[in-house]
């Protein structure tokens, strides 16, 4: 935790113009001046935002999608950088480089830029009080956010909640329990606080039903089916929302299905990650990095126009690799995507496996079949009266709509307890241990009150 108190001093006054026209900061100032009136409190939300979208993949820009997807089965990797083929063979080490950075280092300084804020704003008399509603509820939901992956990567980690570095500095590894519970209870605090509407142009800040899909995300892991179903019809019955009927335009910036957005500067060449590693050079002789495997790609039904407008291919010395293609844009200075967050097509998923264990079949299959008309409107309706056969369908559709799209096949093969079934048949070196990633060697030689993970 040490490298956080130095770091986020130059991460927590960064942001972005396109989120509001306030500068940024250009010398270090005090809490005081950070959230003495409204102009500067914004700009200090604005820099968490900002700290979540670097040019190299973090968990939150990437990261979580592109080692995520090479640990499960839906892609490989064909490159030689060993940090990342240890995701590919699930034998990653404390040592791993991208495991510290990507996945414990940013969502840490993070949480401490919230953490900040939220002591800031709370303390604050100088901000409007509607405003400052708004800015804490922004504050908390992105500390959720970042335990989410956290705590489903790792396990037990330390909750920290203060920027008092002398107590973080020594912090425990907390029971996961407590971190889900935490979590919820910043969701809460985030839904308490924000707008139904978005707090500026676009959606690149968060709002009530940001908070609400990550909430629904939760209670789904935790079975809480009712809960699951009553936080997924609030969001369907907002009709904020639609799905794209066109498959072309779901992940423009512009989509109608997502909840919530993360975009690069202006100055940046890069439209999204995604889009920059997994479209190839049009060099002849360059193989893509990541190439869909074969289960995946034959996992498709024929006419799913999914296949068609989102996966690409390119054919080297005769072989013809398959890889995502849902971002269009390798690299442009003209900004037409952004990094989806949360899309529509989850809720639908959670609300009919929900339905399925509370005896809802009808309404399992209507919800299935919302998702798979989009995916082929002359399909017939899928039928069944077997709660088992309508769950691994369901399962299937969510394979098929989030394959290579921030870790949904990882998390989903975890909570349902499959990680060691379908993986162990396809990967020599897989080991159960493998479901959750390493403490950084690092973290525990700074902080002797972290314990490592079994199997590492």
């Amino acid at each position: 935790m040490r490298s956080l108190y130095f770091l986020v001093l130059f991460a927590f006054f960064c942001s972005c113009k396109k989120f509001v026209e306030i500068d940024a900061p250009i010398t270090k100032i005090s809490a005081f001046t950070v959230f003495q009136d409204d102009a500067t409190a914004t700009s200090a939300i604005l820099g968490m935002y900002a700290r979540l979208v670097v040019s190299s993949p973090a968990f939150s820009n990437g990261a979580a999608t592109i080692y995520l997807s090479t640990a499960s089965d839906e892609l490989v990797y064909s490159g030689t950088n060993a940090d990342m083929s240890g995701f590919y063979t699930n034998t990653l080490n404390s040592g791993n480089s991208i495991v510290y950075r990507d996945f414990w280092r940013y969502p840490y300084e993070t949480i401490y830029q919230a953490n900040a804020c939220i002591e800031g704003l709370e303390k604050s008399t100088g901000v409007t009080p509607s405003l400052k509603m708004q800015l804490l509820g922004e504050a908390y939901f992105i500390r959720a956010f970042c335990y989410y992956y956290l705590v489903n990567l790792f396990g037990d980690v330390p909750l920290i909640k203060t920027t008092d570095f002398e107590i973080n500095a020594k912090a425990l590894r907390s029971r996961s329990l407590e971190i889900t519970n935490s979590m919820i209870d910043d969701l809460q605090q985030a839904r308490d606080r924000l707008s139904k509407s978005y707090p500026s142009a676009g959606r690149l800040r968060v709002n009530f039903y940001t908070a609400t899909v990550l909430l629904n995300r939760i209670y789904l892991q935790q079975q809480n089916w009712e809960l699951v179903e009553k936080t997924a019809n609030e969001i369907l019955s907002s009709n904020q929302y639609s799905l794209e009927t066109d498959l072309s335009k779901t992940f423009l910036m512009t989509s109608t299905e997502a909840f919530w957005e993360l975009a690069f500067p202006d100055a940046s060449t890069f439209n999204t990650i995604e889009g920059s590693r997994f479209i190839p050079l049009a060099t002849a002789n360059v193989v893509p990095a990541f190439n869909l495997t074969s289960s995946l790609f034959n996992s498709f039904e024929s006419g799913d126009l999914r296949k068609t407008h989102w996966i690409g291919s390119k054919s080297v010395s005769g072989t013809t690799y398959y890889y995502p293609y849902k971002y269009k844009v390798r690299g442009a200075a003209v900004k037409t995507e952004h990094c989806i967050v949360f899309r529509l097509p989850e809720i639908y998923f959670n609300r009919a496996e929900a339905r399925v264990y509370l005896n809802n079949l009808s309404g399992a299959l209507s919800d299935l079949n919302t998702i798979r008309q989009r995916a082929n409107p002359s399909w017939t309706s899928f039928s069944s009266s077997e709660p088992v056969v309508i769950q691994a369908a369901i399962q299937k559709e969510r394979r098929i709509e989030y394959f290579a799209e921030w870790g949904h096949r990882w998390f989903d093969l975890k909570r349902t307890g499959h990680l060691n079934d379908i993986l162990m048949p396809l990967k020599t070196t897989w080991k159960a241990t493998a479901n959750v990633f390493p403490i950084p060697s690092a973290e525990i030689l700074t902080n002797q009150n972290l314990t490592q993970n079994p199997g590492y």
